[in-house]
């Protein structure tokens, strides 16, 4: 019985840890990890509810005032006074609704607060994922280069001992294997590094990215159709334009701030054996309390609406860059694609170096010509995802 059970827990650990690592084998799900376990995101989420709390704490009645007065008179025969007094403050009723209606606008606006931090948490956690597809295609042609530079170096081994070439090109070729060889180190370094950094990003909890290909993207719209769709979805721009309400609903708060505020209760009151009691109202004067509330709030409209025409400027040159950079990207990695196609030659140079038509430094310098060429290649590949995703950062 005791091992049956050991071998379900075994089990249930080994198709445990196989789901783990397939729900991290595409952007998206780690996407969804990092949403779901970013402490920054986490703290953000609480602090967003604490202020959303706050913005309602003042839009209620004070709190009634309960008042008691015990005073012995002196002497004796002049009895003791005793006052008791219920009151209860209020604003002009339209203050209310109109506190009310600024806390709903406040509250909505700390949405795109969070909106933002999230877009920047995912786009940093989506940016590292296509740096380690990067690193890991380039993983793979550095493995297949160091396989032939081994193979170079047999062979290079082989016709030294048969008197066909020198110590040179021996050499030549084991330098070509050693700059390889620690090619390679270097990026699984890296990769090491920026998988630790994803881990960190998903709040401790280990990130198992093992994609080595991009993830498949829609044909970018044009430029007209995109931008639109970037500036409505943009969580800095929407936070400045609901900031424009926040602050025409604080004009309507000051607007009935200035009026009369009241107090109204019951008092009673007895002294040398007689008692009174009854109601008792008050009415506020605004002369000094309120002054300068409604300009302030006015400047603070001003201030909103520059900075929704300077936000949205920036907005719109920001998009057209990314746009430019991502088409420039894109036709000049078709460039090299096509010159890759022409330049992977590989088998032919080393069949032309074993026939003697070439030289080992013709072998050399056209070798690492079409290395170049191929490392170019995968940097303009992984820049034009870059900006791809920066551009369309707006669909996180």
């Amino acid at each position: 019985m005791k091992k049956y059970c050991f071998f379900i827990i075994l089990l249930t650990i080994i198709f445990g840890l196989n789901r783990k690592v397939e729900a991290q084998n595409t952007v998206e799900e780690v996407l969804r990890a990092v949403e779901q376990n970013n402490p920054t995101l986490q703290a953000r989420r609480q602090y967003v509810e604490a202020q959303a709390l706050s913005f309602k704490t003042d839009i209620y009645l004070p709190n009634p005032m309960l008042a008691f007065e015990y005073l012995p008179g002196t002497p004796a025969e002049a009895g003791t006074q005793k006052d008791l007094t219920v009151s209860q403050a209020f604003d002009f009723p339209s203050v209310y609704f109109r506190k009310k209606d600024l806390a709903e606008a406040q509250i909505n606006q700390l949405s795109f607060v969070l909106d933002s931090l999230r877009q920047q948490v995912l786009l940093e956690a989506k940016l590292l994922c296509l740096e380690l597809i990067y690193a890991r295609k380039q993983q793979a042609v550095f493995n297949q280069r160091l396989s032939n530079a081994e193979q170079l170096v047999r062979d290079y081994g082989r016709r030294l001992a048969q008197g066909n070439a020198n110590i040179l090109e021996v050499n030549k070729a084991k330098l070509l294997r050693l700059n390889l060889n620690n090619e390679l180190i270097v990026l699984e370094s890296q990769i090491v590094q920026m998988t630790e950094k994803l881990t960190a990003l998903n709040g401790g909890e280990e990130m198992l990215f093992t994609a080595d290909n991009y993830p498949e993207m829609d044909n970018i719209p044009e430029f007209e159709v995109l931008e639109p769709l970037t500036e409505a979805n943009d969580p800095t721009l929407n936070y400045y334009e609901q900031q424009q309400e926040v602050s025409q609903e604080q004009l309507s708060v000051n607007r009935a701030l200035v009026l009369p505020s009241f107090q109204a209760g019951y008092r009673y009151q007895a002294i040398l054996g007689q008692q009174y009691n009854g109601f008792m109202a008050g009415i506020s004067i605004p002369l000094w309390e309120d002054k300068n509330k409604i300009k302030l709030a006015q400047a603070q409209i001003n201030w909103s609406n520059q900075a929704v025409a300077r936000e949205r400027t920036e907005h719109l040159y920001t998009i057209r860059r990314l746009y430019e950079k991502q088409q420039t990207l894109q036709n000049t990695l078709q460039e090299y694609e096509g010159l890759l196609s022409e330049l992977n030659n590989t088998a032919l140079l080393e069949k032309a170096l074993r026939l003697g038509e070439i030289s080992s430094i013709e072998f050399f310098m056209e070798i690492m010509y079409f290395y170049e060429a191929e490392d170019k290649y995968l940097r303009l590949e992984n820049e034009y995802q870059q900006a791809v995703a920066e551009l369309l950062k707006y669909q996180l």
